[in-house]
């Protein structure tokens, strides 16, 4: 239903053309939350194994380096989608650009969901799938409600708004409850050295911008998308941001152990 409503909605309230404009311009945030799917994966069983062993201090460190892991990757995507977002949707064809502002939205509330981390899994793996259930409840009945409200007048950016205010909403709302029931939060204080970098690497391109490259030229994406990274790494070895190794040594550990199971079983 979340993922379908607005579509649906709009159908009703609006012209063919503009639901194509949103469908294709849907397509590009899910990019955003690969990082936290590939974090979930590992550290979900993590997050039970911890907590029912009451290393709940251990519990909590883990939850912000993760979650510092998810921000560090997910932010310079993030800025970089908005960035070349009219050169992105032109991929689609020339008339896809006018999506450009309903894609910065949407991509806005991907951004949160990542980086808020793994409240979700926080919640059902300490043994609270109930709440978590409520939740999706709550966000499924909130972005119908936007959506039939913001549609009908403000069109595919209405759609956009309400998916991400229904997302940051419900976000915030899980992050407020981990905090209460399990007093623990995913930030500290190096979360803030990826979130400067990308800051910092971001203004450099919009500074070469201001000179007034074609940027839609694709060398110069390139050659752009390059100053990005370089920049952004750069800045993360200037702030010294720790490494985390320990997601890579549960998945090599994880790994072995399934080694030994096949052979084992041979």
């Amino acid at each position: 239903i979340i993922s379908s409503s607005d579509i649906l909605i709009m159908g009703y309230f609006l012209s063919a053309t503009n639901v194509g404009i949103y469908g294709v311009a849907t397509r590009i945030p899910p990019i955003l939350s690969m990082p936290l799917s590939a974090v979930n994966v590992t550290f979900a069983p993590m997050i039970s194994d911890l907590y029912y062993k009451k290393k709940y201090d251990k519990l909590e460190q883990q939850f912000k380096i993760t979650t510092r892991q998810i921000i560090t990757v997910s932010l310079p995507l993030f800025f970089i989608i908005i960035y070349f977002s009219k050169e992105i949707l032109k991929i689609f064809g020339p008339g896809f650009v006018e999506g450009s502002s309903v894609l910065m939205f949407l991509i806005i509330g991907q951004m949160m969901n990542s980086a808020t981390g793994s409240t979700g899994f926080m919640l059902m793996m300490t043994g609270r799938p109930v709440i978590n259930l409520i939740n999706s409840g709550i966000l499924c009945i909130f972005s119908v409600l936007m959506n039939l409200i913001l549609i009908p007048k403000y069109g595919i950016i209405g759609a956009a708004w309400a998916n991400a205010i229904s997302i940051s909403s419900v976000q915030i709302l899980r992050l407020v409850e981990v905090w209460y029931i399990l007093k623990i939060h995913p930030y500290s204080k190096a979360t803030l050295k990826p979130i400067f970098s990308a800051i910092l690497a971001i203004s450099i391109l919009l500074l070469i911008s201001s000179l007034g490259i074609n940027k839609g030229n694709p060398l110069i994406m390139i050659i752009l998308l390059g100053i990005y990274i370089i920049s952004y790494i750069f800045f993360l070895w200037i702030f010294k941001f720790p490494p985390d190794y320990f997601i890579l040594e549960n998945i090599k550990k994880r790994f072995k152990i399934n080694v030994l199971l096949r052979e084992n079983h041979r």
